[in-house]
């Protein structure tokens, strides 16, 4: 396993951070036999931002013909459009409540254009055909819930498999709070569990591939 302590905004805003993930999924691609890693169990895995990172970066891995067998993306952010703050205020209910120009003056240093571009928001990719399964898990009390179930949604639609985890009485962030909540830790459990299983059914499926 290997964690990828890349850089943050706002000192480093778009694209630093999805340049050190893709360059770190190419470094262990190519150093695998020193990490003693398979390459028909490669994979990426993040939640959160680090969802968006993992999602993104399953997209340049396709892009460059390098084969991955899984994508674990607990309530990633696929759509940073759907985060903007509105020009005219915010509703008491909006994820940035109280940071009208947080996404502006953090990740896109400013540049809003740049909200579209699927290395920023995976959810606007061209296609997403071909990209490796995927393991998405989401609580019922995250605001980012629509745009991981349009992500899922996209994912199918091009054929790509996926398994949806929804958590009723689960939030934004609960992969990290199984020492207080038995809740958020049967759910990162499971997500691991579907996790191992989509790596055995995607390293077959790239095996096959490679006959």
């Amino acid at each position: 396993m290997v964690h990828v302590d890349y850089r943050l905004a706002p000192e480093n805003p778009f694209p630093a951070a999805y340049l050190d993930c893709t360059a770190a999924i190419e470094w262990a691609r190519d150093h695998l036999d020193e990490l003693g890693g398979q390459p028909e169990l490669l994979a990426v895995a993040g939640d959160s931002a680090g969802g968006n990172l993992a999602a993104a970066a399953a997209l340049h891995c396709r892009d460059i013909g390098l084969p991955m067998a899984a994508q674990l993306l607990v309530y990633p952010v696929v759509d940073l459009t759907s985060l903007m703050p509105p020009k005219d205020g915010l509703d008491d209910d909006d994820f940035f409540t109280g940071q009208d120009d947080w996404v502006e003056r953090q990740y896109l240093a400013g540049d809003l254009h740049q909200a579209r571009d699927p290395r920023v928001s995976p959810l606007y990719a061209d296609s997403h055909a071909g990209l490796a399964p995927a393991v998405i898990g989401i609580g019922h009390h995250d605001p980012l819930l629509p745009q991981n179930r349009a992500y899922a949604d996209a994912l199918r639609a091009a054929g790509v498999p996926v398994v949806l985890r929804e958590y009723p009485d689960l939030v934004h962030g609960f992969f990290g709070m199984g020492a207080i909540s038995a809740g958020a830790e049967r759910a990162a459990d499971q997500l691991c569990r579907d996790l191992a299983t989509t790596l055995r059914l995607g390293a077959g499926r790239l095996i096959g591939a490679a006959r």
